[in-house]
Parts: structure tokens; C-alpha cells; sequence
């Protein structure tokens, strides 16, 4: 497939060639080159395939302070991956590699990824991909490099079998596309998507997607702990010697078909059942069509105040299985209930949910302490704490190094962004032929790249930010990764964590 070239300035007086894929005339995007085209106009978002060059979200008078100064970082790390695929582009051993992702926000209904989880996104890729093309830290890069290209599959992931026909366009014989990595959140369409390019046999590495229905797509594997693996890890902290205070739960869960919550109920049901001792309270929580009703928590508050006030087996926590956009609401309503003075713990398992910091005093006031599992926990990794993994400072120092923020960790997005390249890129490194003298190397199919995942255990093991990874041949979710627990707000039922509190670490199976 040939590049279609548009000219751009960086870097005070670097002229640098802006590159996208010849897939179909953009429509609706000013100045996109071709390849890039508007997916709706009541969404108002560019949706394709690039190699960085076109920005995605652009820095305009539609953007707020905040979110205008995300979208200029969003543009900077896009110039930096532009710049390092040019650079690649010079060699003969490259292999391409997608990040599939949602790369904008719309203008018009809920996205499922923010701004700022964008940003951290692209930065986790960039650092991975500068790490594989220019030091040891995952393959050797003078048997292979990798271009890295953006796929943005708009705000709600709805792109489809089209988008993947595209992505398919771009491999080429001589530079063939050998993995995609990102997949985005675990909506409805990510295991469609999953499915379709596993039945065209290109791998596939995921980053924070955790429903349990997509653990057994064969040619998938994820970096991210699985719900289930989340569960396990709130039982494990349940389940200590030392914890009396947490006895009776209770689950709060979306009614809507979203393979998250549903997974994740079911999961509290499996793994956690012997705390739950009430019928579980369902809520319609907020899509793309509907929001969160005015009242969608007013009767769970109710009957949650019902069951804390029993004699026998009185509630003492809840189990939520809904998404992070409607707990603030949910927050809000404890904080409103009738039994505020009866203390009450919520547990989540979920990847992206250190959001929930920002609701810490209401929390507070609400007599409500969140304790949730998550897939890392940059804030005690920094300070090396117990559990750090091992391989944390040297992505830290990494990132730090591209002038990136540390804050921009305390997500995950970065880490498992990270993570997921790094991953692909020990598979790629291990299907490489090293060149002889100064003959090219024998580039890696997508079958060969493929092939290579059951072997990243023992000595081959992925050297990850977030634990030292295996995988299994077949696909499913990284074993000997971290868990930690966090907490946000507090109550006296549950002061703080246990200090030195071991995160858990996921088993091989």
C-alpha cells in the first residue's frame, strides 16, 4: 500500500512528510489527508488510520482550559510517534504494529475513553515503542523495528468490519502488519472486533479491556487482569485473618447489556458469594442514547439503608458493578442517604478507576470508604513500595525522560498502553530472523508473531511495567501481574488499608 504524503512543520526547522493510508477520500475533516474521514457530523469526529501526522483532536475554540491544554499534549506525543515512524521508515526491517484506540472525544454523547486517558494512552505507546526500536529492554532491535500506527476508532469504538478491512490495508508484504494492540474499553463492539481480526489471524494485545468475555478469544491476549482476576483479588483482601470489620455485601449493578458490568456482576457472584447475603439492586445506568436518570439511585439508597439497619447480618458493603461515570451520582446519593451515620464500604474492581479520587471529600462526608482493585498503583510503585514490580523504575524512567508527567500515570492508561506494546514487541522480537552482515533480516509474518505468545513465560517472560508476564499460547490474560488495592475517601468501619497490604499477584493457570 502506498503512502499518500502531505507536508508538515515541527520542530522549529524540521520539515517533516504528515503520512495516512490511501483507503478513501476524507470527507468532512479539514485538512485530513486521505484516509481520514468524518464518522458522523452529529458526532463531529475524524476517524482512521495515520502514522501521527494527522492530529485527531485538534487544539480549538471548541476546547475548554483543561481539555485545550490535553489536547496540545495529545499533539505533542502524536508528533513524537509521527517523527519516530519517519524514522523507521529509512530502515528495511520494519513491521508494523496498530494501536487501536479511541483517539477523540465526541462533541455529542458519552465517549468511553476521556481526553486525558488519550493522552496517557499515547504516551504508555510511545515510551514502549521508543524502548523496542532503540534499546534491549524487550528484543533486539537491530533484527527488527516497529512503526507504530494510530487507528482511531471513534469515541464509541462502533467502527466496525470496515475499520478492520482498512487496518488490514495497510500491511504490506515487505512491511507486514503483525499486531494490534489497544483495543479500547470492553464495550459490545471490542469483542466484535476482537473476533473479526482473530478470524483474519492477526494477534491482538489488549490493554485495559477486563470483561470476562473476552478472555477466551483465541489470538487475544490482554494485558489487563480480567474481572474475575479482579474479584479474586477483593477476596483476598476479604479473606485475611486479620479482617473482621467486612462481613455482609450487597451488589449494585447496571441493567444495561455493557460487557464490563455484566461480567463484573457476575464475577461478585462467582468469587464473592459467600459475602453476599442480599438480592442484588439494579440500576439503568448511562449510554450513548440515554443518560442516567434523575432518580436511577433513590430506591437502591432506600433498600441499602433497609439492609444496614438489621439486626441480623446488618450491611456493611457494596459490591458496585457500574461504570465510573455514573458513581459520582451514586456518591452523591450516599452522601444524601437517610443512614448516613452507619459507616459503609464500596468494592470495585476495575482498570480505569482512580478517577474516583476526585470524589474523596464527598466520600468522606458520606461516611463511605471506596476500596478498589486495580491493574496498578504508580503513587506507591514511585516510592517502591512493597509490591513494586521490578521492572517499574525503568519504565518510570522512561517515560519521565520524554518529559512526560508523573501524574499522568496515577490512571493505568500509560502503564497498560505500555505494557501492551511492550508485549507485542517481545513476540515480534523473538519471531525475528537476525540479519547476517549487511543483509536485512527476515521480517516476521503475522503467523510467526502469533505463534511466539505461548513462549513468552520462563526465560522469555515480558519485562512489564506492571509484573513479569506470561502468556499462553492459545490467548487470555498476562499471569504474574500486580493487583494492588486502593482507597479513596474513609469511615471508621475501615480506617485505612493494612499498611505494607501485598498487592495480588495473578497465577499462571
Amino acid at each position: 500500500m502506498a503512502w499518500t504524503v502531505v507536508g508538515s512543520v515541527f520542530l522549529s526547522v524540521v520539515i517533516v512528510m504528515s503520512v495516512a493510508y490511501f483507503l478513501r477520500p476524507s470527507e468532512g475533516c479539514e485538512g485530513a489527508p486521505e484516509g481520514v474521514r468524518l464518522n458522523s457530523a452529529e458526532h463531529g469526529e475524524c476517524i482512521g488510520i495515520t502514522d501521527g501526522g494527522y492530529l485527531f483532536t485538534p487544539v480549538d475554540g471548541d476546547l475548554g482550559g483543561a481539555d485545550r491544554a490535553t489536547a496540545t499534549e495529545i499533539g505533542e506525543v502524536q508528533r513524537k510517534i509521527e517523527a519516530e515512524n519517519h524514522r523507521v521508515a529509512k530502515t528495511k526491517n520494519h513491521v508494523k504494529v496498530a494501536l487501536l484506540s479511541p483517539l477523540t472525544v465526541s462533541k455529542s454523547i458519552p465517549s468511553t475513553m476521556s481526553l486525558q486517558q488519550i493522552r496517557d494512552t499515547l504516551q504508555g505507546s510511545y515510551t514502549a515503542l521508543v524502548r523496542a526500536n532503540r534499546s534491549s529492554a524487550f528484543s533486539d532491535p537491530a533484527a527488527v523495528q516497529i512503526q507504530l500506527l494510530l487507528a482511531n476508532q471513534g469515541s464509541r469504538q462502533e467502527a466496525g468490519t470496515e475499520f478492520v478491512d482498512e487496518l488490514m490495508a495497510v500491511s504490506e508484504p515487505d512491511h507486514p502488519l503483525v499486531a494490534v494492540v489497544g483495543l479500547g474499553s470492553s464495550v459490545a463492539n471490542t469483542e466484535k472486533v476482537a473476533r473479526d481480526l482473530a478470524g483474519r489471524g492477526v494477534p491482538m494485545v489488549s490493554a485495559v479491556t477486563s470483561a470476562d468475555t473476552l478472555t477466551g478469544i483465541q489470538g487475544l491476549w490482554s494485558v489487563s487482569p480480567g474481572n474475575s482476576q479482579y474479584a479474586q483479588a477483593l477476596k483476598t483482601f476479604l479473606d485475611r485473618p486479620d479482617q473482621e470489620e467486612l462481613r455482609t455485601g450487597i451488589i449494585v449493578h447496571d441493567l444495561n447489556e455493557d460487557p464490563y458490568t455484566t461480567t463484573l456482576k457476575a464475577a461478585y457472584q462467582t468469587v464473592l458469594g459467600s459475602y453476599v447475603r442480599y438480592p442484588g439492586q439494579s440500576y439503568a445506568g448511562s449510554t450513548a442514547e440515554q443518560p442516567l436518570a434523575p432518580n436511577a439511585f433513590r430506591p437502591v439508597i432506600n433498600n441499602l439503608c433497609e439492609a444496614m439497619g438489621r439486626q441480623k447480618n446488618p450491611l456493611d458493603m457494596v459490591f458496585f458493578a457500574g461504570r465510573l461515570a455514573d458513581f459520582e451520582v451514586f456518591a452523591q446519593y450516599l452522601d444524601e442517604r437517610i443512614c448516613r451515620d452507619d459507616p459503609l464500604t464500596i468494592l470495585v474492581g476495575a482498570t480505569g478507576f482512580a478517577g474516583a479520587e476526585k470524589y474523596g471529600d464527598l466520600l468522606r462526608e458520606a461516611n463511605v470508604t471506596v476500596v478498589y482493585a486495580t491493574s496498578s498503583d504508580s503513587q506507591s510503585w514511585d516510592g517502591k513500595e512493597k509490591g513494586t514490580p521490578r521492572y517499574y523504575p525503568d519504565f518510570r524512567k522512561a517515560f519521565l525522560s520524554h518529559a512526560f508527567d508523573a501524574a499522568d500515570l496515577r490512571d493505568g492508561y500509560a502503564i497498560a498502553h505500555h505494557d501492551a506494546l511492550a508485549t507485542a514487541a517481545t513476540a515480534i522480537g523473538l519471531a525475528a530472523v537476525p540479519r547476517k552482515q549487511d543483509t536485512a533480516a527476515r521480517l516476521p509474518t503475522p503467523q510467526d508473531v502469533k505463534a511466539q505468545f505461548g513462549r513468552l513465560n520462563l526465560a522469555n517472560v515480558v519485562r512489564a511495567a506492571s509484573g513479569e508476564l506470561s502468556f499462553e499460547p492459545a490467548g487470555g490474560r498476562a499471569a504474574g501481574r500486580s493487583i494492588p488495592l486502593r482507597q479513596v475517601g474513609s469511615n471508621s468501619q475501615v480506617p485505612e488499608l493494612p499498611e505494607g497490604l501485598a498487592p495480588y499477584v495473578v497465577p499462571a493457570p
